[in-house]
């Protein structure tokens, strides 16, 4: 393996994995935990359709779109009004 920064693999090399001087690595768990809820949002919408149709009646597409128009068709972000 080479040690050059032409290769292949020259991203690897220790200078380009070791964060700089003046990295705030506070922001890394904030950034992964956003990701992680992004991620189980959708899980959690793939384990939960078929109960909430089956006890609902409800197609999911036509749930899903009527939650996007009561979140982003009003310019009133009121807790009350998703519930």
């Amino acid at each position: 393996m080479s040690t050059s920064g032409t290769g292949a693999l020259a991203f690897l090399r220790k200078e380009n994995i070791v964060a700089p001087d003046g990295y705030n690595r506070w922001r890394v768990p904030p950034a992964s935990i956003a990701i992680h809820l992004c991620i189980g949002s959708v899980y959690a919408w793939s384990v939960f359709n078929t109960p909430l149709t089956r006890d609902l009646g409800v197609v999911a597409l036509l749930l899903t779109i009527g939650v996007y128009l009561r979140l982003f068709g009003s310019s009133q972000w009121l807790l009350f009004a998703l519930v």
